[in-house]
């Protein structure tokens, strides 16, 4: 997909200045020489990667992704965008069956760098169950974690809703890949979400999620 009205490799202008087109070259070459202040825009990964002595600090919006990244010196990397829905998540042991309100809803975001997950997921009526210990992945891969460490607590929480009696809230461990969803005992990780933690599920039970971690 092309971006319209053509690829922009420059800041876009400001003032009075007709879109795309500033007074003067020595203005564009401030502008892009500005570390922060202005945005580029590309249609593409290969258009952002042919930008030529990119600068520390340089955002470039991509157009097919609709992702801004920025240029840390030896790379761009995703820094903002709005709520993208993740289309094909991976679910471990949480399969919601069909029918009643069956539904698995994620979506993530850029903040500042940072990755933000999100996402609810609600048992059906026929099908439905929780076999083992549920997780969900994540949708960019996660830095990597301390030395000798298989899991590592995350900003957000997780909860589960038993359908007309309560609301149970969890922690999230994240591993590079997955969150994993743990139950609390007096402020004590127990064990995992799974087929009887932290109540018995059943048809209208649902679990959920919120997130925000360092991607790799």
């Amino acid at each position: 997909m092309s971006a319209p009205f053509g690829v922009r490799n420059i800041p876009i202008p400001v003032g009075g200045e007709a879109p795309n087109r500033p007074a003067t070259w020595q203005d564009a070459t401030t502008r892009y020489d500005m570390v922060g202040a202005a945005l580029g825009y590309v249609a593409d990964q290969a258009e952002l990667d042919a930008i030529t002595d990119p600068v520390v600090g340089m955002l470039v919006y991509r157009w097919d992704d609709e992702i801004t990244y920025r240029y840390n010196g030896s790379a761009w990397k995703a820094w903002e965008s709005g709520w993208i829905a993740i289309a094909a998540p991976t679910v471990t042991n949480f399969n919601i069956g069909t029918l009643g309100n069956a539904s698995s809803t994620h979506f993530y975001r850029y903040q500042n760098g940072r990755v933000t997950q999100r996402g609810v997921m609600i048992l059906g009526t026929s099908g439905q169950s929780v076999p083992g210990a549920v997780s969900v992945g994540l949708q960019v891969a996660g830095a990597a974690l301390p030395a000798g460490a298989t899991a590592i607590p995350v900003s957000g929480n997780v909860y589960a809703i038993d359908t007309g009696a309560a609301l149970y809230v969890g922690s999230a461990l994240r591993t590079t890949s997955v969150v994993q969803f743990w139950a609390q005992n007096s402020g004590q990780l127990t064990s995992q979400y799974a087929t009887a933690v932290p109540f018995a599920f059943g048809a209208g039970d649902m679990a959920g999620y919120e997130i925000t971690y360092d991607p790799a």
